[in-house]
């Protein structure tokens, strides 16, 4: 390997105790060289790594999966999400009644990744606690953003988790927080307690834990208190959406 001289960077000769550079003429002894050419040890240098944000994520990739429900009858708006792919949406029974007696709006349409679709009720508990689960079907041949389901019974307090919804009937927003109490129970009804932000229209939405998977559905908010919301976990939502065939 030929010897470039450290000066000026020209081609250097061997001569008698080290190498002579033929352009600039410095004399460099054997011994220094050696050391100049020998590799330094120490840490490497690697780029910095950029840090992802959990929530601009979760939100990127789930939510042309979530929906907005306009219950027509009902005159009200709500939020679900795509279960399967071929157009069924979980939401909560409470937005697609529109009567006293809770019989099922008739005319549903449901806004999914920008296009607005007409849907009907597969099958719907009634409006309450932590039943208040329903099952819709877009009617249309194309298929949807499925999203992943993840596992409400691993949830635990202090977790971080985000909701996407449709507050007010505003359009999509995305909110984070955290678990208050994984397992919130009233009397025979369970939720997952959370500081995230929801209002009107959220009802249905999913609330994802920060892997973007779907571990509880929207239901509800403590009125008289700050950001106490509640949400039903998805395996309790599951246990009817699979009872009843799907």
């Amino acid at each position: 390997m030929s010897k470039t001289c450290p000066s000026c960077g020209a081609a250097m000769t061997p001569v008698p105790g080290g190498f002579r550079c033929r352009f600039c003429g410095k004399f460099i002894s054997e011994e220094v060289l050696e050391k100049r050419e020998e590799p330094s040890v120490g840490r490497v240098e690697t780029a910095p790594v950029e840090k992802t944000n959990a929530a601009s994520s979760v939100y990127d990739k789930n939510v042309a999966g979530v929906c907005i429900i306009r219950n027509i009858e009902g005159q009200c708006s709500g939020s679900g999400f795509i279960y399967k792919s071929n157009g069924l949406v979980i939401t909560n029974a409470h937005v697609i009644y529109y009567d006293e007696e809770n019989r099922p709006s008739r005319k549903l349409e449901v806004l999914v990744n920008g296009t607005l679709y007409k849907a009907s009720v597969i099958n719907s508990n009634e409006p309450d606690g932590d039943d208040d689960i329903a099952l819709l079907k877009i009617e249309s041949t194309n298929l949807f953003h499925e999203l992943k389901i993840g596992n409400s019974e691993k949830v635990h307090n202090g977790e971080e988790v985000i909701a996407i919804g449709n507050p007010l009937g505003e359009g999509l927003s995305i909110t984070r927080g955290i678990v208050s109490d994984a397992q919130r129970r009233y009397g025979s009804e369970h939720y997952i307690m959370s500081d995230v932000t929801i209002n009107g229209g959220n009802s249905g939405g999913p609330l994802f834990n920060d892997k973007g998977e779907v571990i509880a559905i929207c239901v509800s908010s403590r009125v008289q208190a700050d950001n106490m919301n509640f949400f039903i976990p998805i395996n309790h939502v599951l246990s009817y959406i699979h009872r009843w065939g799907y």
